[in-house]
């Protein structure tokens, strides 16, 4: 399962619109999740990862994870776009985030909930490819985008990753 920050509905639409700059297919989706990826990349919006953990982990955290609330919406301020080396010799481009207080509140109480499931990074995945030269052309694009731009965090939703891939809460 992953439990993720997601956006409002107009920090959404401006992400899509950054993101429709590299004109080309993207797919937010790591490779090494053991899921469909192009199912999951239609069903699972632009977010931040709070927490994954394995299927052998749900009895555990599963119901801590549907009980987790967003205190409050807050922004974060993304810096730029970065990539780097993921499972499967894929590359994952990625933006960045500045580590503002309330993110590292809202991830102070992810850490506190679920331990090393926490995500380490937060950060806005926006494709992995194992076509580098693929990558690249879409690096070139979107590092032009007029950085930092600032987002808004509206809640936190629960999805089950695997198949069939469904969004919990």
């Amino acid at each position: 399962h992953t439990l993720v920050f997601t956006f409002d509905e107009k920090s959404l639409c401006r992400l899509n619109d950054l993101l429709s700059l590299a004109d080309l297919p993207l797919n937010k989706i790591p490779f090494g999740r053991d899921c469909d990826r192009e199912v999951a990349n239609k069903i699972l919006p632009y977010h931040i990862t709070a927490a994954h953990w394995a299927k052998n982990k749900d009895s555990f955290l599963l119901d801590k994870a549907k009980n987790f609330m967003l205190d409050k919406p807050f922004s974060v301020t993304v810096t730029g776009i970065k990539c780097m080396s993921a499972e499967e010799n894929s590359t994952l481009l990625y933006f960045s985030l500045l580590r503002n207080a309330e993110l590292n509140t809202a991830m102070h109480k992810v850490n506190n909930t679920f331990g090393e499931c926490a995500a380490s990074y937060p950060h806005i995945t926006i494709t992995a490819e194992k076509d580098l030269k693929k990558a690249d052309a879409i690096y070139e694009k979107l590092k032009c985008i007029d950085y930092p731009f600032e987002l808004t965090v509206s809640q936190i939703e629960l999805y089950h990753i695997w198949r069939p891939i469904k969004r919990i809460k």
